[in-house]
């Protein structure tokens, strides 16, 4: 099955490159890129020094790109260290935090499965 089919089009799907609505926090931020049904496609700014702990993240699957940046993605008593390239496919939902030790930012393309009937737009939203 190709993309399109995965994901409910039959037809190409060009986008402005600006965020469908953003959420901002005190050093991180999350823009919805695209989304479509239980599919989002996020871009996730970490400030430097700064840690992520989302819960509207946590309620299905997740898979992170690292665009730039050295982000450590922490899971119960695992940790993962990313170069940008790299990837890694959070496949179960629950809590985990994305921390960025370095004094850059760091930036993320993710992508994020919800549950059916999880609520995906919780937060201080900005559009």
């Amino acid at each position: 099955m190709d993309l399109h089919g995965a994901i409910g089009h039959t037809a190409p799907v060009i986008g402005s490159g600006t965020a469908l609505r953003s959420v901002q926090r005190q050093d991180a931020k999350i823009s919805v890129l695209y989304q479509r049904e239980n599919l989002e496609v996020l871009a996730i700014e970490i400030g430097g020094g700064a840690t992520l702990a989302e819960p509207s993240l946590w309620a299905g699957c997740s898979w992170h790109l690292v665009v730039e940046g050295q982000p450590v993605i922490q899971r119960d008593d695992q940790s993962w260290e990313l170069l940008p390239g790299h990837w890694l496919c959070l496949d179960q939902p629950g809590p985990y935090r994305i921390v960025n030790p370095a004094p850059t930012r760091a930036k993320l393309v993710s992508l994020f499965f919800a549950r059916e009937g999880a609520d995906i737009q919780q937060g201080d939203e900005r559009s």
